[in-house]
């Protein structure tokens, strides 16, 4: 009997990504994972994350998204320069380094940037009226306002 089919979803990403990571590492390719946190525990993705980013791998690179905060940990994790946000609006869709932000705009080595990210001093936050704009999508059933406007 094959057991993966018993495994949780994320046994079975680890299980498919572990290839990857030892070839990424071993030849020194470029790994790119979208939503690397997911349905994987915090733990073994902060593993993942300290093997591409340790002084052993010198060609190796990881580019991934996460919606995990508790990654963007600059003091034990990452170097400025190597946490990048996404902001979007009606106008676009923004990229940039945490690395823009200046001791004058109150980002420092010693800032927890977990809690200014959570009071939305490096934006890219979601808008919560998100919601609300589907649900009165999915209220109308054509696409339209709720109350039929």
């Amino acid at each position: 009997m094959d057991t993966m089919l018993f495994d949780s979803t994320g046994t079975k990403k680890i299980a498919a990504l572990a290839g990857y990571v030892v070839e990424g590492l071993e030849q020194g390719r470029i790994l790119v994972i979208d939503e690397l946190d997911s349905s994987i525990h915090f733990k073994l993705t902060r593993a993942i994350v300290a093997m591409f980013n340790n002084e052993l791998n010198i060609n190796a690179q990881m580019i991934f998204t996460i919606h995990d905060i508790n990654l963007m940990d600059c003091k034990k994790l990452f170097r400025k320069e190597q946490i990048w946000f996404v902001h979007k609006d009606k106008d676009g869709v923004y990229v940039y380094s945490l690395a823009d932000f200046t001791a004058q705009q109150g980002v420092r080595d010693t800032t927890d940037i977990i809690e200014k990210y959570r009071k939305g001093a490096l934006s890219a936050l979601p808008d919560p009226e998100l919601l609300n704009s589907l649900l009165s999508i999915k209220g109308d059933g054509k696409g339209g306002a709720a109350d039929g406007e």
